[in-house]
C-alpha cells in the first residue's frame, strides 16, 4: 500500500507521519472490510442455508458490494 501511494504522490510527503498514518489507515480499512466480507460467505453456510436464494445473495453479493463501494469511497475521499 506504501508502495502505490508514494506513486501518486510528491516525494517530500513521503517522509510525513501524516502520510505513513494515512496510508496504514487506509490499508487497515481495506483489510477490515476485506475480512468482514470473507465472514459475509459463511453466514449462510453456517445456518444451512446456503441454497436459500433470499440469504445467499444478501450475504454473498449485495453487502460485500457495499461494502466495497463504500470503502471505493473512503479511499477516493480519506483526508
Amino acid at each position: 500500500a506504501l508502495q502505490n501511494a508514494k506513486e501518486a504522490s510528491p516525494q517530500v510527503a513521503w517522509s510525513s507521519i501524516t502520510f505513513v498514518s494515512v496510508v496504514d489507515q487506509v490499508a487497515g480499512a481495506w483489510a477490515g472490510v476485506m475480512a468482514v466480507i470473507c465472514l459475509l460467505c459463511v453466514i449462510p453456510v453456517e445456518l444451512n442455508q446456503a441454497n436459500s436464494e433470499p440469504l445467499n445473495i444478501v450475504f454473498n453479493y449485495v453487502v460485500p458490494y457495499v461494502l466495497l463501494v463504500g470503502a471505493l469511497l473512503m479511499t477516493r475521499f480519506w483526508p
